[in-house]
């Protein structure tokens, strides 16, 4: 999910135009301590220092976040720059800002605690005390982004039984009895599922095979390899996981003569992350 929102819904139906120096290439917001203008164009906005989204849809998913570049030069302790969520019963505050900034800075806003929800606003809101003029706040580059959708089904509970034709036994929906029995793998593999493709959280059978440091990827529970990957040697432990946040399983081994975690994030065989954590076995 991408969501160039709020802000920049405002300056499209209201023609405004970027402005230049903009840190970034969409359109700029900027609100002064007195006098709340908007500086992207031609148009000035009543004194009002409250710009917020349109209605936000975080149901379905798991994790999402708040992107902004921005920079400010307020009266410390007077004037605040402040960032809140609006869930349709009240206001939580994300974020709030005083005192010189004049560099562009980014930042980020974990909105995960708020997922869920079908129906919530961002809103930034300048408050100032009209006492001192100064230059305002300007924001820019504003966004809600997720890459997680929440589990749609969850993961079976699986049993690789090497010994019996090298075979999976999963229980879909988790009341002790085997739905589905797959063959797939080898005497001497180790079991290593999860969600190869980011299907939702979907389970993947997949087995590392030691003996060559080769990954095998059943992707649709046929009993046929769809990725097969070398990445590893002999004596690796296989350790995937997500190690990038994006709900997608890496393929990962740790190497206990060294010490060392090996990261393949995109599956080309080559390390993306090498970290030492550990001691030698």
């Amino acid at each position: 999910m991408s969501a160039n929102f709020g802000l920049l819904s405002l300056a499209a139906t209201a023609g405004f135009q970027k402005l230049p120096g903009a840190k970034r290439r969409l359109p700029l917001i900027v609100l002064p301590t007195r006098g709340v203008i908007v500086r992207t164009g031609t148009i000035t906005i009543t004194p009002m220092s409250v710009f917020g989204s349109p209605v936000l849809n975080l149901s379905g998913f798991c994790t999402a976040q708040l992107t902004f570049w921005h920079r400010y030069d307020l009266e410390n302790g007077a004037d605040f720059g402040q960032v809140w969520i609006y869930d349709g019963a009240g206001f939580t505050q994300l974020a709030a800002f005083t005192g010189v900034n004049t560099t562009w800075r980014q930042v980020t806003i974990n909105l995960s605690p708020f997922t869920g929800q079908a129906s919530v606003w961002v809103v930034f809101q300048l408050f100032s005390n009209g006492s001192v003029t100064r230059d305002g706040w300007y924001i820019d580059d504003v966004r809600v982004t997720s890459s997680r959708p929440c589990l749609q089904t969850p993961a079976p509970l699986g049993i690789f039984r090497p010994s019996v034709e090298a075979r999976w036994f999963l229980d879909t929906n988790h009341n002790g009895v085997s739905d589905l029995s797959v063959r797939y793998g080898t005497n001497g593999d180790i079991p290593v599922p999860g969600d190869y493709n980011g299907s939702e959280g979907l389970m993947d059978l997949a087995v590392f095979r030691p003996s060559v440091g080769r990954w095998f990827i059943d992707l649709n529970r046929d009993g046929r390899t769809d990725l097969n990957r070398q990445y590893g040697t002999r004596g690796d432990i296989p350790v995937p996981g997500d190690y990038t946040g994006d709900g997608i399983t890496d393929v990962a081994v740790f190497r206990p003569s060294i010490g060392r975690w090996a990261i393949d994030w995109d599956r080309d065989g080559a390390t993306d992350r090498a970290i030492n954590y550990g001691t030698k076995w």
